[in-house]
């Protein structure tokens, strides 16, 4: 996408691609009939490139779901909606910087790693690999929204974060392979080993 002119002045707004089929969360919904598990496991493939892709280039994109990934084709995903991404800085002496966003978790607290949820802010590529373990599961549940029993209001947020707390994950969807379960479980393993060290 080209940049042709940044406002200044007014609100900032952000511009994204539009593509025809939209999100992939809708066409997962729309279509979840005629889509093979072979073009779920692309998609993850997919997804998990671009992923690859940003962290090579120091970039959190803060806010991985499948509401924020678009189709090109039918067999092909983009990555999108970068209004959280964060760029990692590292200093001459090797320390971190991490330009985060204190942006109060609501709407994706469910895509949310634990440290997220406590601190309502840092971004980092560890909460982008727990994130991509939740919308592996999306996509294999073609679309159904993560722990759908629970809704946004800060008592239930409290709830979610005290069941990870203790270990728990989203249920292996029904259709999905132990092999590609334990991928999207490998996310938050990952994760919680960040934590712990």
């Amino acid at each position: 996408m080209k940049i042709i002119g940044i406002n200044s002045v007014d609100d900032v707004k952000i511009f994204t691609l539009y593509r025809k089929l939209g999100s992939l969360c809708d066409f997962l919904r729309k279509e979840k009939k005629a889509i093979d598990g072979k073009t779920l496991v692309l998609y993850a493939l997919q997804i998990s490139q671009a992923m690859e892709y940003l962290t090579d280039r120091k970039i959190t994109h803060g806010d991985l779901a499948t509401r924020n990934v678009l189709l090109k084709r039918k067999d092909h995903v983009e990555v999108a909606d970068f209004g959280l991404a964060v760029y990692k800085n590292e200093d001459k002496d090797g320390s971190k910087d991490l330009k985060t966003k204190k942006k109060h978790i609501n709407f994706a607290s469910k895509w949310a790693a634990i440290e997220l949820l406590e601190k309502r802010s840092g971004f980092n590529e560890e909460t982008d690999v727990w994130a991509f373990g939740v919308t592996c599961w999306e996509i294999f549940n073609f679309g159904a929204e993560p722990y759908d029993e629970i809704k946004y209001n800060e008592e239930t947020i409290r709830r979610l974060l005290a069941r990870l707390k203790i270990g728990a994950f989203l249920r292996q969807p029904t259709n999905v392979h132990i092999s590609v379960y334990n991928t999207m479980f490998r996310c938050k393993k990952l994760y919680t080993f960040h934590l712990e060290n």
